[in-house]
């Protein structure tokens, strides 16, 4: 994408794309979404620009598209913080701080040990870029989890399988993390 004149354009991508029927790239959806989710959070604008143009013109309703898609976007998102490239590991925690809060309890107890896990390890981040990104997503983590897990806002049995999700991570790898900034966190 970074040797492409037509990536680096600001709307090259979208123009390149408009000729094709959104019929014809419906099947590819379930490929294309979380992959041009990532990359539309790219800190390189010569990157994150023409992919917000891409996802803009390839996603009418992204609020509907990501509900439909919100496991693979996830997993891809988690996938983008163990990754060796730190700006894919920065572009993952910023389109987590995102995503995150479109959660609802079934989706988020499902995957609240893992996006804990990673969200933590990504705060330690060799990088000071990524770890400040992962404070984004920390922070949309706790409001989601807060959201979640509030008896008056969700259903008593949601509340209770969300905390029953969060709390074991909290106490095992929360608390007693090696680094001190994460543990205040």
């Amino acid at each position: 994408a970074a040797t492409s004149a037509a990536w680096n354009a600001k709307k090259g991508v979208a123009f390149a794309l408009a000729a094709h029927s959104r019929e014809a790239l419906e099947p590819h959806l379930p490929s294309l979404v979380p992959t041009l989710y990532r990359h539309s959070f790219d800190p390189n604008p010569r990157i994150g620009t023409p992919m917000k143009a891409l996802w803009s013109a390839l996603v009418p309703d992204a609020k509907a598209t990501l509900s439909v898609h919100f496991d693979a976007v996830l997993a891809h998102l988690l996938a983008g913080l163990g990754d060796r490239a730190w700006r894919a590991r920065e572009a993952s925690a910023l389109a987590l701080a995102e995503l995150v809060p479109q959660c609802d309890a079934g989706n988020f107890t499902a995957q609240a040990a893992v996006l804990f896990r990673a969200i933590l390890r990504a705060l330690d981040d060799i990088k000071e870029s990524v770890r400040n990104a992962s404070q984004g997503a920390w922070r949309a983590l706790c409001s989601a989890t807060n959201r979640l897990s509030d008896g008056g806002t969700s259903s008593p049995a949601d509340a209770r399988a969300v905390l029953d999700a969060i709390l074991p991570i909290l106490l095992d790898k929360g608390l007693t993390h090696p680094e001190a900034e994460v543990r205040a966190l």
